[in-house]
């Protein structure tokens, strides 16, 4: 499903605010679409004690979660492009209106919650709990996963999408409802569904990363360079407090560090002892402007999370 045009979309409602799928019955530039940003955000939800600083490891278990979801919409649209050489007739696009019709009720608009729940099916059971977070947070369809979990519901909803996308036509998708949906003249779809991704089809599938600046990325503090070293506080940064250290200045590539303590963040080296001093001293003679940064920076974070919790 295509991602809404609006940024300011909120990560914790849907994954299509994350990440993307495109039909290639839609556009050359089909393919999997993958929010740099979006990553960063879902691998939050893989924090643990263990793998506190190792933000590859939970940049890996977000990027799974998002490829999968998105990776069975491809599976819709290669389900829909054999339909569409055995009855000689185009459907995945009138299948996308039918979707979009507001005389469409809820019960047929499964394909989202399908894409949660075979994340569970292609991810190690150890992480489910927290991928359940993450789909609980999400608005109806894509929170009733929980409908699809079991091998016989997961079966049974690909064949009801199997149908749907055959059909589109309320009242007679309904009477299939009622005959063991669907009834033995329509084939059994959801087999179409299965394919071992890593071996058949991951290869051949378009994957884009899809970079952005921040909407209050400009807004931060970064005082001249002292000691040979640069630091810079964000106010867009998320939690919890930290600084960015370039030491020496010209470095490419920033560390991370908690603020006060300086300990080691997201993966950055810990500071030997001569170079924790050159970052104390740019410290003490900024302290106030840094901390002023680090205030508004918190006050954002529990304003949106007020907002969120209403």
């Amino acid at each position: 499903m295509m991602l809404t045009k609006n940024l300011r979309v909120k990560f914790t409602k849907v994954v299509e605010a994350l990440a993307w799928y495109v039909s290639f019955h839609q556009s050359r530039k089909w393919g999997i679409y993958l929010r740099v940003r979006g990553l960063s955000y879902l691998s939050n939800f893989f924090i643990t004690k263990n793998n506190l600083n190792d933000i590859n490891e939970r940049i890996k278990r977000a990027f799974e979660v998002l490829f999968y979801h998105e990776f069975f919409h491809f599976l819709t649209d290669i389900v829909s492009a054999h339909m569409e050489m055995v009855y000689k007739k185009a459907l995945y696009n009138d299948y996308l209106d039918f979707l979009k019709s507001s005389t469409t009720p809820n019960s047929l608009c499964i394909e989202e919650a399908l894409a949660n729940a075979y994340i569970l099916r292609r991810i190690q059971k150890r992480f489910h709990p927290r991928i359940k977070v993450f789909f609980k947070k999400q608005p109806y369809p894509y929170s009733d996963f929980v409908n699809f979990v079991s091998e016989n519901d997961f079966l049974k909803g690909k064949r009801k999408l199997g149908a749907i996308v055959r059909l589109q036509n309320i009242p007679t998708i309904i009477a299939h409802a009622l005959n063991h949906f669907p009834d033995r003249v329509e084939p059994f779809w959801e087999f179409v569904f299965n394919v071992d991704p890593e071996k058949l089809f991951i290869p051949h599938i378009p994957l884009y990363f899809v970079f952005e600046t921040h909407p209050n990325g400009s807004l931060r503090f970064k005082p001249p360079i002292m000691y040979g070293t640069q630091i810079a506080v964000y106010v867009s940064d998320h939690t919890p407090p930290h600084i960015h250290v370039w030491v020496p200045a010209d470095n490419k590539k920033d560390g991370r560090y908690l603020y006060p303590t300086l300990e080691p963040y997201m993966g950055a080296p810990p500071l030997s002892n001569k170079k924790r001093k050159k970052v104390q001293k740019v410290i003490e003679k900024y302290k106030d402007k840094i901390e002023s940064y680090i205030i508004e920076r918190q006050k954002q974070h529990w304003k949106k999370r007020l907002k969120d919790f209403r």
